[in-house]
């Protein structure tokens, strides 16, 4: 098979990627009680997410497939062909259309299945009852619950990235450097890196991580099951923050687990992207040979994942998590 040809073209900090490359298969594994690590069979699927109890993933035909708990509509997912990414809050679902608008779904208390009206959004994360969403032109928005202030975003035009934790938010700059605001509790805020040189983010229940451009880890936050003491390595690509646990995926397509989480049932293959819940993971298998396209833009690394339909190019990791209520122990 001849490897897959990608077409780039750059505006300022952000990419437009059209890619005819194939979609995978999904991969979850962990906790089940609610049918979260039995994802739906196939090899047609572009994007993963996962919430605290359910998974949900976009098909190469832009349609939407949902697994696992739906007790709050988060599994009746909108009808339509035309969806090129999506992102599972708590109890709730945004998805992103061709056309650049979103369509929320769920449990709509404070409003967290509400997004904004528009046509220019390009990424989006949910978090605990909030939500932010990246536009094409470099701001940020947030929506939802905002007790903490979780949902008031900072100004620019230079972000590249969001990450939605539980009760407290992340932003990745094109520069390198990451804003953090809401709740600190376990100085999720306040700890987050001074820095630059960083080119993912990614936001867990009480703890968050960071991938710098050299292929290591940073991580902050609740570290209560060792969710925030990563392996010492400097060959990981992308990463994702479950509740009280933690992901990454090395060069070699290996993904290593740490935290509260179930390491024994690690799935091997080449993955394009990972996604954490509450005590389960989810990853995207694509068919080999395959290329994945990696493109610096504004200070930050950007990766053209296979999706199998044109789309934005994403930072590494589009940063998206859901945020989960404490069980005791963090």
């Amino acid at each position: 098979m001849k490897p897959n040809r990608w077409s780039l073209a750059a505006t300022c900090s952000l990419l437009t990627l059209a890619a005819a490359a194939p979609a995978g298969t999904i991969h979850a594994w962990g906790a089940n009680a609610h049918g979260e690590s039995n994802p739906p069979a196939g090899a047609d699927f572009v994007d993963i997410d996962a919430g605290i109890w359910n998974g949900i993933a976009v098909r190469a035909d832009g349609s939407l497939a949902a697994w696992g708990s739906n007790q709050f509509g988060q599994g009746n997912v909108p009808a339509g062909n035309d969806f090129v990414a999506v992102s599972s809050g708590y109890y709730h679902c945004t998805a992103i259309r061709a056309d650049g608008s979103l369509v929320g779904w769920g449990d709509n208390n404070l409003n967290a299945a509400t997004p904004p009206a528009g046509n220019n959004y390009v990424a989006v994360s949910g978090g605990n009852y909030h939500n932010l969403a990246l536009r094409s032109d470099g701001s940020i928005t947030g929506w939802g619950f905002n007790g903490l202030g979780q949902a008031s975003t900072p100004a620019g035009n230079d972000f590249v990235a969001v990450a939605a934790g539980d009760w407290f938010s992340l932003a990745l700059r094109s520069d390198g450097t990451i804003d953090a605001w809401g709740n600190d509790l376990y100085n999720t805020v306040s700890n987050a890196p001074t820095d630059s040189g960083y080119v993912a983010i990614s936001a867990g229940g009480l703890h968050a991580m960071a991938l710098k451009a050299d292929g290591t880890v940073v991580t902050w936050g609740s570290n209560g099951y060792g969710q925030s003491s990563p392996p010492a390595e400097s060959d990981f690509v992308d990463i994702a923050a479950g509740y009280h646990h933690s992901m990454a995926l090395r060069a070699d397509n290996s993904i290593a687990t740490w935290g509260n989480v179930h390491a024994a049932s690690i799935p091997t293959g080449t993955f394009s992207k990972l996604a954490g819940g509450s005590q389960f993971c989810v990853a995207l298998a694509i068919p080999e040979p395959t290329t994945l396209l990696f493109a610096i833009c504004g200070g930050a690394l950007l990766c053209a994942r296979p999706q199998g339909r044109e789309k934005s190019l994403r930072p590494v990791v589009s940063a998206k998590r859901s945020g989960f209520p404490a069980p005791g122990r963090s």
